[in-house]
């Protein structure tokens, strides 16, 4: 294999593909393809394959793309016309990889180019090879080798050339053309009126074929039985109470009901509630004391090993001097 790439010539020349499925490198043959490389990256620059499809895959073969209209028969080339093969003798289709004009037949080159995805020696002197595949981004090709197709080899969903970056550009006096687009017609200009018809086989519920703006429906607002009985137990006023009415009610139904005493319940129920926030206030504060407290303690504990530790370390001084005092005699 390292015999393969030896006997190809050297590249001069490299830009990026930014596809939908990552970025593909790939470096040029400029001075053995000087025609389709300028064509290249003359369309590159001038934003020729921006947004523009991978319209043929066909696994483990190739993957073609260049053409603006998506169907495989468009394209021009910088040239405004097609322009002649460029077959040399030490590039061939022996590697996956290879970069090659896409073409009618002989000599029929515009803009469309396709990358291959195994050897393929029979395309050898039918088509010009001007570039490769490089690096790691030769994987990004294999992803699209897997994509579902359909008729013709055209992928059900197409990945697309975001953009293409030149990285190397050999051809320095390359003058980027101006594309302009179709003019947009303007704000006065007369406009195409389309009516919009209904497809009666589905959603015909009369005789009409044509629909404009469909009417908004009248909305119905709903009716509670508080609004709509008579009776004096139900309340018409919303919904939202707060608590000191909901407990009023509740005395009221209470005394109703001939069930003295209420008030009597509702301070007991105050009280026991007062209760309850006094003895969490109280749990609480007997916590933060109890937590103070071990504080403390550990502060008193650590300031006495710090007192104590000076005097040790002076006591094993001067034991350690005396040792060596008597080995000396």
């Amino acid at each position: 294999m390292s015999s393969i790439y030896q006997n190809m010539p050297p590249t001069n020349g490299k830009v990026v593909l930014n596809t939908s499925c990552g970025d593909i490198e790939i470096e040029l043959w400029s001075k053995e393809a000087p025609m389709a490389c300028r064509n290249f990256i003359q369309l590159s620059l001038e934003g020729y394959y921006d947004n523009t499809m991978f319209h043929r895959i066909i696994p483990k073969f190739m993957v073609q793309g260049g053409d603006p209209t998506g169907t495989g028969q468009g394209g021009e080339s910088c040239f405004g016309q097609p322009f002649k093969d460029e077959i040399h003798s030490r590039l061939r289709f022996m590697i996956r990889g290879m970069v090659a004009m896409a073409n009618g037949g002989r000599d029929d080159n515009n803009s469309q180019f396709f990358m291959t995805l195994a050897p393929c020696d029979w395309l050898n002197g039918r088509h010009t090879i001007f570039g490769k595949v490089t690096g790691k981004t030769i994987y990004n090709l294999d992803a699209m080798s897997g994509l579902e197709t359909g008729p013709e080899d055209r992928p059900l969903y197409p990945p697309r050339i975001n953009s293409v970056e030149v990285i190397l550009n050999p051809f320095t006096d390359i003058v980027p053309r101006r594309l302009e687009a179709a003019p947009a017609p303007a704000d006065g200009a007369n406009r195409p009126t389309v009516k919009v018809c209904k497809n009666k086989a589905l959603l015909s519920f009369g005789d009409e074929a044509e629909a404009e703006e469909p009417q908004a429906e009248t909305a119905k607002r709903m009716v509670s039985a508080h609004e709509a009985l008579d009776d004096p137990r139900l309340s018409r006023l919303p919904a939202g109470r707060t608590e000191e009415d909901r407990r009023a009610d509740d005395a009221q139904a209470r005394r109703d009901a001939g069930g003295g005493g209420s008030s009597d319940s509702d301070d007991s129920r105050d009280s026991d509630d007062s209760d309850a926030v006094r003895k969490s206030k109280g749990s609480a504060a007997r916590r933060r004391a109890g937590f103070v407290a071990v504080k403390e303690s550990k502060l008193r504990l650590l300031e006495q090993a710090q007192a104590v530790a000076p005097q040790e370390e002076e006591e094993r001084d001067r034991a350690r001097r005396a040792a060596e005092i008597a080995q000396l005699k």
